[in-house]
């Protein structure tokens, strides 16, 4: 399997041969591959930039003036070396913000709406209409789903015609023909896109500096601070 570039965990194994990161599957033959450590705990920050004003009669105005922002810090638990090394070769092999990568974030691996996740493991909704970059609807086909999205589930965009789109989205609302999100879109979408819901991972860069502290019972301390980096 190709090098999935996304960050070791309990979920993603890293090859100590080859770097290579793929997917764990209960039974696997870890005689060269080790698994990334659990996350204690995941902040997620959602920046939309806009600027406001009041005019003289206190009329409140605001504007969009520029991109929106996912930023992530992850923390962990007192690590062992061997549990460490996993993420953090990782992370040096990508050379502090030169390369992104991809991280999986537990809270939204799925869909809450059981039927849903596990029709969602196998298929995608198709989306029924092109829309436009910032459109904060999308028209979509929801014949032959099993279960329903909703509110907060997370989903990315598989368009064929912009393989490049990156960006995760959050419901906002969810029906037989249409499907609010949030924020609006970062590019344009075809009428032969599909709305991932299965796992959909954050592209990211981490910051220059990683550093970890050791204490005396040789414990290491280690956090990342990671940005969302799109193409």
């Amino acid at each position: 399997m190709a090098d999935l570039n996304i960050l070791p965990s309990p979920d993603y194994k890293i090859n100590i041969q080859t770097g290579e990161v793929t997917k764990y599957t209960v039974g696997d033959n870890m005689a060269f591959e080790r698994l990334g450590p659990g996350f204690s705990s995941v902040k997620l920050s959602s920046n939309f930039n806009t600027a406001s004003d009041r005019t003289n009669s206190g009329q409140y105005l605001a504007r969009t003036i520029a991109y929106h922002k996912w930023s992530i810090d992850i923390g962990y638990n007192s690590l062992t070396r061997e549990q460490l090394e996993p993420i953090y070769t990782f992370l040096m092999a990508r050379r502090g913000g030169l390369k992104p990568f991809f991280v999986s974030l537990p809270q939204y691996s799925a869909p809450k709406d059981p039927t849903f996740k596990t029709w969602s493991e196998n298929n995608s909704i198709p989306v029924t209409d092109p829309h436009d970059e910032r459109a904060v609807e999308l028209s979509i086909n929801m014949s032959g789903v099993s279960g329903t999205p909703l509110i907060g589930d997370t989903f990315t965009i598989n368009d064929p015609s912009n393989s490049n789109h990156y960006k995760v989205y959050t419901v906002t609302y969810a029906n037989s023909s249409t499907i609010g999100i949030s924020p609006g879109l970062e590019k344009s979408v075809s009428n032969t896109a599909t709305l991932n819901f299965n796992n959909p991972v954050f592209r990211v860069v981490a910051d220059n500096i990683q550093e970890y502290s050791l204490n005396t019972n040789n414990l290491y301390s280690f956090s990342l601070k990671l940005e969302e980096a799109l193409a």
